[in-house]
């Protein structure tokens, strides 16, 4: 997986998108994050072809889903 290097001007990373893999038993996990849709669809190609058989969907992610410090909180 690629860590963007570059930041804007608010100094959060730019990886807007998640590769989220959907279990059998309903619930999901972030995968990663990528900069790219692209990237994001070559890691869920790769995993596929490993022979992964899990659903995976790539999610664009909203700055506003992001917190502040770029660390999950208990706020």
């Amino acid at each position: 997986m690629r860590i963007a290097s570059s930041s804007d001007s608010s100094g959060w990373l730019e990886l807007r998108w998640a590769l989220i893999r959907q279990e059998s038993n309903g619930s999901g996990y972030r995968v990663g994050r990528y900069a790219t849709h692209g990237e994001a669809e070559q890691v869920r190609k790769a995993l596929e072809a490993c022979g992964d058989t899990q659903l995976y969907a790539i999610e664009k992610i909203d700055r506003l889903q992001v917190p502040s410090s770029g660390v999950g909180s208990c706020a």
